[in-house]
């Protein structure tokens, strides 16, 4: 496993969801917040990010944020926000390539490193998904391409703005 340090991903014009979601709700999710870009007249553009802030084990429910970029600005709603930029810095990153049921690994892996070379992750791990998967949980997928982004000393930052 390569790990890639001072690795930074920035992107603009994202629409935000952050909520406990069971894993059977996640995909009804993802569809209310595309149906919600679409009334306002804008367009997925680029990647999915996801993290996971608790993992609720007894109820199978997940603390989940996600994040899609989007053509242009549009309104927050209750449900939704609008961010007009997000930049992960300063963080350790690893490309996977294969299997999502390997990510957990990953994860496990990737804080052991991390604490070898001296670095301490303090937030969630940021899965930036290449590919239109809805994340990592998607039960029919057997291959994903995802870049995981461990954020080091809490330095994520987000510009809220409504247009």
């Amino acid at each position: 496993m390569k790990i890639y340090k001072n690795a930074n991903y920035t992107t603009n014009n994202v629409v935000r969801f952050r909520g406990n979601v069971a894993e059977r709700d996640l995909q009804t999710v993802m569809e209310k917040l595309e149906d919600y870009i679409e009334s306002e007249g804008a367009k997925l553009t680029g990647d999915i990010i996801t993290a996971i802030h608790v993992l609720y084990l007894n109820a199978r429910v997940t603390d989940i944020e996600i994040f899609v970029a989007v053509d242009k600005a549009i309104p927050s709603i209750k449900e939704f926000t609008y961010i007009h930029n997000m930049e992960l810095v300063n963080c350790l990153k690893v490309e996977h390539r294969g299997s999502p049921y390997l990510i957990p690994g990953i994860y496990t892996d990737l804080h052991y490193k991390a604490e070898e070379m001296g670095f301490e992750v303090t937030q969630p791990f940021y899965n930036v998904s290449k590919d239109k998967i809805y994340g990592i949980w998607v039960n029919e997928c057997n291959w994903v391409e995802v870049d995981i982004y461990a954020p080091q000393f809490s330095l994520i930052h987000l510009q809220r703005s409504d247009p």
